[in-house]
């Protein structure tokens, strides 16, 4: 380099030239006039913002999801799924296993793709009781997720769903707030959906299902079966007429 180029580059505190700043025209803090500094001040910002993005580009070709996962291996063993087993280890089992795959869920786009492993096991081998619990269950069942609060179509079963859970044409044809579908009685899901425009109060259905008594689940059944679910009589006078 030229003497005369040596004494173009700028230099810092320590005598060396500045990184950034290693041609004449990149020096716009001694540009006079104000439309050639910004010319070089923008020249300056697009060049820094194209060494950025070419960055992200290179961080996202060598980034590894592999890295940041976390892999929980669920038992499979015969004890966990023999339907003569414990029942209080295959509920718990299978409460551990739809825990896991709800977490695993959120990361999928379908909010109602929540069907997995975890499946086989509710159906066969777990038995509950509280009307919560046995909504909950029917709803690993079902793939829906509790935090679903618009109303949907109801989708296509499985050969495998339980035939009180089956969802009825209605179901699949209005759209409807999901919760009702967790019932394993057809006939009170259809009604719920043909009174929801002529009086049936949702939010006051559920606050009961919630906060009062209104099913007890016999031990040693199934949450999706109907002959588990005996109605009190408090909650029959009130919203029986929907079982009918």
């Amino acid at each position: 380099m030229s003497e005369t180029a040596l004494a173009e580059v700028p230099m810092n505190m320590k005598g060396h030239a500045t990184p950034s700043l290693t041609i004449e025209s990149d020096c716009w803090y001694q540009v006079k006039d104000p439309k050639k500094r910004k010319r070089v001040q923008d020249r300056l910002a697009q060049r820094a913002r194209r060494k950025r993005l070419a960055e992200s580009r290179r961080a996202l070709l060598n980034y590894d999801p592999s890295r940041n996962l976390k892999i929980v291996q669920h038992s499979t063993s015969p004890e966990a799924t023999n339907i003569g087993s414990n029942s209080t280890a295959s509920t718990s089992n299978s409460r551990t296993g739809s825990s896991s795959s709800s977490v695993s869920s959120e990361t999928e786009p379908e909010l109602l793709a929540q069907t997995s492993t975890t499946f086989d096991t509710c159906l066969l081998t777990n038995r509950i009781s509280g009307v919560l619990a046995a909504l909950f269950e029917n709803g690993i069942i079902l793939g829906l997720r509790c935090g679903i609060q618009i109303p949907i179509l109801s989708p296509p079963c499985t050969g495998k769903t339980p035939l009180p859970l089956q969802p009825t044409h209605l179901q699949m044809t209005i759209l409807h707030i999901p919760w009702i579908d967790r019932f394993p009685f057809p006939a009170m899901r259809n009604n719920a959906i043909t009174l929801s425009c002529d009086g049936f109060d949702e939010e006051d259905f559920f606050r009961d299902i919630f906060t009062q008594e209104s099913f007890d689940i016999k031990p040693g059944f199934h949450s999706w079966d109907p002959a588990a679910w005996v109605m009190v009589e408090t909650f029959r006078r009130k919203w029986g007429y929907l079982f009918l």
